[in-house]
């Protein structure tokens, strides 16, 4: 199957045409607008830096060709983005399924993110994120790039109360997470009381 058809494929509420014709210009703006916000994206799902500029450059250049006909181009660049990520990381080693891609992603550590001067907060909220399930990973992905339940189930074909369960087991494991990478840092409740009794 082609790129294109592939592309196109379940992506058929995000086509079907926007009605009118669209400059380059307004493309322009989009790509300026989008193309760093899609990479930190798909970074939070586990790619390196690399991987999410390949991954997004392939979407926008595929959204160019489909620009005039793409409803809801913020939604469609990203599913593809994404899908396109998942598809060169299933090429590099043959795995059973995608959610098989996504539980390759990353050795905790071993990618780059797409801004060195993270603080170590984000560095600490960004390996947590990498931990999470697939469908939790792929749904706070969606939240932190400002898309509602409705969207995100619209969008990753779910029902809002799946997408719903996903965002609280996903916070949930989250906190669990942060908490003890601070306590291994000698950084949380337990230090903090002991401090005190000092």
């Amino acid at each position: 199957m082609s790129a294109s058809n592939d592309v196109a494929s379940g992506r058929e509420s995000d086509v079907r045409g926007r009605g009118k014709h669209v400059s380059h210009t307004e493309f322009e703006a989009f790509f300026k607008a989008e193309f760093t916000r899609i990479m930190r994206m798909l970074i939070t799902i586990g790619a390196s830096s690399g991987d999410a500029a390949d991954a997004t450059q392939e979407a926008m250049i595929e959204l160019l060709s489909h620009w005039e006909e793409v409803r809801e181009p913020r939604a469609w660049a990203r599913k593809v983005a994404i899908r396109t990520f998942l598809r060169s990381q299933t090429r590099a080693e043959p795995l059973d399924s995608e959610a098989s891609a996504w539980d390759r992603r990353d050795p905790i550590g071993m990618t780059a993110p797409v801004e060195s001067h993270l603080t170590v907060e984000a560095h600490e909220v960004l390996n947590a994120l990498r931990q999470l399930p697939p469908r939790q990973r792929q749904v706070m992905a969606w939240t932190i790039d400002g898309f509602r339940p409705a969207e995100i189930a619209h969008h990753l074909l779910m029902t809002e109360a799946t997408v719903r369960s996903s965002l609280r087991h996903a916070r949930s494991s989250l906190k669990r997470l942060l908490l003890d990478t601070r306590l291994d840092e000698g950084v949380g409740p337990s230090n903090s009381t002991a401090h005190e009794s000092r």
